[in-house]
């Protein structure tokens, strides 16, 4: 199994991805570190997310478009604790 640690919320603590599928394209489940509990938590809404960009001065992601012919959509989310927050669609 391959894990990815990376500090995705952007609080300073390591969080990880577990792979959920990898055909045409690669996603994750994302594990992160809620710092209350001590523990990782499996936050649902972050599942399927492909990033493409981080800004750390803002808290900001910017996803890569899926690729596919119908939907080539991405969308720039801010985060907030642990929860993401769509804020725009290009």
């Amino acid at each position: 199994m391959h894990l990815t640690f990376f500090d995705y919320n952007m609080d300073g603590y390591l969080d990880f991805t577990v792979p959920i599928s990898c055909g045409r394209s690669c996603y994750d489940k994302y594990y992160l570190y809620n710092p209350k509990t001590k523990m990782f938590t499996h936050q649902k809404d972050w599942d399927y997310l492909r990033i493409w960009k981080f800004n750390k001065a803002t808290k900001q992601i910017r996803s890569v478009p899926d690729g596919n012919a119908v939907d080539t959509k991405h969308f720039l989310y801010r985060v907030d604790g642990l929860k993401l927050i769509k804020v725009k669609t290009f």
